[in-house]
């Protein structure tokens, strides 16, 4: 049996900028994170996995582009960062 992990991360990019975000695992589309009227090179959002933990996300964010992150210890800080960031956002939109 398939385990369904809780949450998915994707890139987004609109004109010259882009990240990762991440979202509740069941909402994600590929419009999440995706406003067309923001730039005109803005794309639909790509989906890198999905997850359940800090642990889990940063193993995607280093196996996706280890030359960035240089080290698991820089992704962990990375991926601790999404998840209070989209938690505080959760909190703020349920306040």
């Amino acid at each position: 049996m398939r385990t369904l992990k809780k949450y998915t991360a994707y890139v987004w990019t609109a004109d010259d900028e882009g990240g990762i975000g991440i979202c509740d695992a069941s909402k994600f589309t590929p419009n999440t994170g995706y406003y067309p009227a923001s730039g005109w090179r803005a794309r639909p959002s790509e989906k890198i996995g999905e997850f359940s933990s800090v642990d889990e996300l940063a193993e995607l964010l280093f196996n996706g582009n280890s030359e960035y992150y240089g080290s698991i210890e820089e992704a962990v800080k990375e991926a601790s960062q999404l998840m209070n960031d989209m938690l505080a956002k959760a909190e703020m939109e349920n306040y």
